[in-house]
């Protein structure tokens, strides 16, 4: 009661005041309206609610779980433990242990796994899918995984692989020849595969001819005589070598200063039986070393990129009204030691050796054989370019030859790129002035080279490859 009210009736039944209370309960006489509790289904904001009712003190709460925004998740399975990664069901989470997780991804993933530039540790080992076949059209593959074999076009018994498409810069690619019975041969170079370098060492052997003494060649060689051509409008020709030998040498000139002509344009032309590496003789064939007479320099080196057997003849070849015209220029062969037309990296020289006669003369010489390092003479030409190492200047006093006593000579420093499919190679001269001077000698080069293809010819044999971004490199 409040204000002034006062209670002036009298109850029909008279109400202990103790008892009061008992009557509000659900089973009271005066009970208060109860109502079921709400139920906590969403996450709402806190409040006094508005209904017209109370609820008991043994109240329940139904929980509405389920996986959708704003609603209790519950845990959904009775063997969910400490560390367990969580995964929802239709009503709720379960747990899922480092073995479950991992299953559950490795069977589920459809897209990349992207590690953020981190570090992937402790793998035991990397299994790839099963590969598929792949066929080489127009010396070109496109790459769709990371493990394919290879076949041929058209089941030919041979094809080239020159160009494989696809990837991006880090990507791993292993290949396989798809049938035994046909080869793949990847080439290096020739589109965008770039194979390894691999490690070599060669050896030559040589002893002084019975009775003689004079210049050697150990590994490739010089052939030309010591004066010079000079070639006129009245004699355009001048020959070299022996009819039916079989040099197998490139032709070469070294020029004397730039040729002259008084209108036209006048070559230099070689012409004989030629030879080629792909086992192609050619008889009366030529080749324009020289285009124009008066463009060449004092010292400078042509060669021709053709090999020739017997006799070559060097021919001014006048045209557009060329008259009188000269040209003065050394000449003769050179085939120097290639690898077969390969390019390599030299480290490593060394001789071995034991005198068969005392030699004051001795001496042994590593040419670099490319277009530099050539020196004309009139009357006094001595073939080769760029000398790497010269055993008189190193061992200086120290370089004579003792009959019966062994000789050594070497370096490990050269670091020298050979361009060997570009002609370039080495020249290793032996220079004698006592008869017999070498009884035996052994020499040896070494460093690395890249090879000009790499052959899958077998399904038991495979290739890997990385990708840098532009080539698929060949790892070493």
């Amino acid at each position: 009661m409040s204000g002034e009210e006062r209670w002036t009736g009298v109850p029909a039944t008279p109400i202990k005041l103790e008892d009061h209370s008992d009557r509000h309960l659900p089973a009271g006489g005066d009970a208060l309206t109860t109502a079921a509790a709400a139920e906590i289904s969403v996450v709402v904001a806190a409040g006094a609610g508005s209904a017209e009712s109370f609820a008991k003190s043994d109240h329940i709460h139904a929980i509405n779980h389920a996986i959708s925004d704003n609603h209790l998740v519950t845990i959904d399975q009775a063997d969910a433990a400490d560390n367990d990664f969580a995964k929802f069901t239709p009503n709720g989470l379960e747990g899922r242990s480092y073995a479950e997780t991992l299953a559950d991804l490795s069977g589920q993933a459809t897209g990349a796994f992207d590690w953020n530039n981190q570090n992937l540790n402790n793998i035991k080992q990397v299994n790839m899918t099963d590969p598929t076949e792949l066929t080489i059209v127009s010396g070109a593959i496109t790459k769709t995984q990371g493990f394919h074999t290879v076949d041929t076009e058209s089941d030919a018994a041979t094809d080239y692989l020159d160009t494989i498409n696809g990837g991006t810069t880090g990507d791993l690619l292993f290949l396989e020849a798809a049938n035994t019975a046909r080869t793949i041969i990847m080439r290096d170079g020739v589109g965008n595969i770039r194979l390894s370098h691999e490690n070599f060492i060669k050896s030559y052997s040589f002893k002084s001819s019975l009775g003689s003494s004079g210049t050697y060649y150990v590994d490739g060689w010089y052939s030309a005589p010591a004066a010079d051509a000079n070639l006129t409008q009245a004699s355009t020709t001048v020959t070299y070598g022996t009819a039916n030998i079989a040099y197998g040498a490139k032709a070469f000139l070294v020029a004397a200063a730039a040729g002259t002509a008084n209108a036209g344009t006048v070559s230099i032309v070689v012409s004989g039986t030629s030879y080629d590496y792909q086992g192609n003789r050619t008889a009366a064939d030529s080749e324009t070393l020289v285009a124009n007479i008066t463009t060449m320099t004092t010292n400078a080196y042509y060669e021709t990129t053709k090999y020739w057997m017997g006799t070559v003849t060097y021919t001014l070849t006048a045209a557009g009204g060329a008259a009188t015209y000269a040209a003065d220029f050394n000449y003769g062969f050179a085939i120097p030691e290639t690898l077969c037309e390969s390019d390599f990296y030299l480290t490593k020289f060394g001789v071995t050796g034991r005198a068969g006669a005392n030699d004051t003369g001795f001496n042994i010489i590593l040419f670099k054989h490319d277009g530099t390092g050539w020196t004309y003479s009139a009357t006094a030409f001595v073939p080769g370019g760029t000398q790497l190492f010269n055993m008189n200047t190193d061992y200086n006093t120290e370089k004579n030859l003792a009959n019966g006593e062994p000789f050594a000579y070497g370096r490990g420093d050269l670091g020298t790129t050979v361009l060997g499919t570009d002609g370039h190679g080495i020249v290793i001269k032996v220079i004698t002035t006592a008869n017999n001077a070498v009884e035996m000698m052994n020499s040896h080069i070494g460093g690395f080279m890249t090879p000009l293809q790499r052959t899958l010819d077998t399904t038991n044999e495979a290739t890997k490859l990385i990708y840098n971004g532009s080539y698929w490199i060949e790892p070493r």
